[in-house]
């Protein structure tokens, strides 16, 4: 049975964790940014982590609780998080802003 810390999202439009369906706004060669949305509360922007697979192969795996803060985020439903959030899609990934905008999960 595979670990599921070893799971590659890379070529993955959406993706489970822990029963939560997350899916793709953006993604290149070295980014893959997926949306979750927690019912009304908020939701989860993730970025995949690089990394080796025990075979040695690279994959971009769900960060671990350590690293939220830098490629995961809790963000509240409020003008002002959602506000925060496109500021920072559009320094760093302006072709995301239009698919977050658009998501069902990004009110």
């Amino acid at each position: 049975m595979e670990k599921i810390e070893y799971t590659d999202i890379k070529d993955t439009e959406n993706f489970s964790k822990f029963g939560d369906q997350f899916v793709k706004i953006y993604a290149d060669d070295e980014n893959h940014i997926y949306l979750f949305g927690r019912g009304n509360s908020g939701y989860e922007l993730v970025k995949g982590i690089k990394t080796k697979n025990p075979d040695g192969n690279i994959i971009y795996r769900y960060p671990s609780s350590e690293q939220f803060g830098t490629y995961g985020w809790y963000i509240m439903k409020n003008k002002a998080a959602r506000d925060r959030v496109l500021y920072w899609l559009e320094k760093k990934y302006p072709e995301a802003v239009e698919n977050f905008v658009q998501s069902k999960v990004a009110f």
